[in-house]
């Protein structure tokens, strides 16, 4: 699953007027648009059909519907509460190693638990069975069902036409060859034999392992000694990590901004 990064924008309305801060802060700078962002855990279900992909109010709708019909499942279905869990249909930025791009054919359906409970798990390991369970709650529910027949073959039908992916790299390289890496220092949570640990972590490595070429990290780890850590058992969790742009070659690391 991946780690999603929810950022919550503040407003407020006042009856039906909607008060925006880009436009408060004109008259008072104490006015101004607040973030909160926290690591947790959700499923990106990413469609570019042109009845779910767009800005169009059907588009918007189509989305919206889906996330929620998707969460009120795995409420009703898997016993969780429903301010466990948190949907998005827009607004949604996807980032890379050029930086973050807005993207409109998603939806997001994530846990509101800072650093994750997995409880939108089923909509990634068993999509099918959610297709089948909907399609249930349809034919019970009729007109007053949260999503429709039509709605619902829309997704089988999307569903049924995929295929297998292809394996990639685990190494996230750009087109100039650098890597996507934990700048050196951040204090991140390293998987050491089953069990989460909170270490700081050095500089990273390229070791070839077999035949695989494996992007590593030395940390403390105790009494004097270095370990070694691959990037795929590093999660990070807290403030104290950032993310880095890293050259092999040159050995050069520069602190990636990241900002929608």
């Amino acid at each position: 699953m991946p780690v999603i990064t929810p950022k919550l924008n503040v407003g407020y309305r006042i009856g039906s007027k909607a008060l925006l801060y880009r436009d408060l802060r004109q008259e008072d700078r104490r006015l101004c648009r607040k973030q909160r962002e926290y690591l947790t855990t959700g499923v990106v279900l990413q469609i570019d059909e042109p009845w779910f992909a767009g800005s169009s109010d059907n588009q918007m709708a189509a989305r919206r519907v889906a996330a929620e019909a998707f969460k009120a499942l795995l409420v009703h279905e898997y016993g969780i509460a429903p301010a466990d869990l948190q949907t998005a249909h827009t607004s949604i930025a996807i980032h890379t190693l050029a930086g973050a791009r807005k993207v409109e054919d998603a939806l997001v359906v994530f846990d509101t638990t800072a650093g994750g409970l997995r409880l939108s798990a089923p909509l990634y390991e068993d999509f099918a069975e959610i297709l089948r369970r909907l399609e249930r709650a349809i034919a019970l529910a009729g007109a007053e069902a949260l999503i429709s027949a039509t709605e619902l073959a829309r997704f089988q039908a999307w569903y049924g036409g995929l295929a297998p992916a292809k394996a990639m790299s685990p190494l996230h390289r750009g087109d100039d060859g650098r890597l996507l890496v934990y700048a050196p220092g951040s204090r991140v949570l390293i998987t050491i034999r089953g069990q989460s640990q909170e270490r700081e972590l050095g500089e990273p490595q390229l070791l070839l392992i077999g035949d695989e070429e494996r992007l590593m990290y030395s940390y403390e780890a105790g009494e004097g000694a270095r370990g070694w850590v691959a990037d795929e058992h590093v999660t990070p969790a807290g403030n104290e990590w950032q993310r880095a742009l890293w050259d092999p070659l040159t050995q050069v690391i520069e602190a990636l901004e990241v900002a929608v």
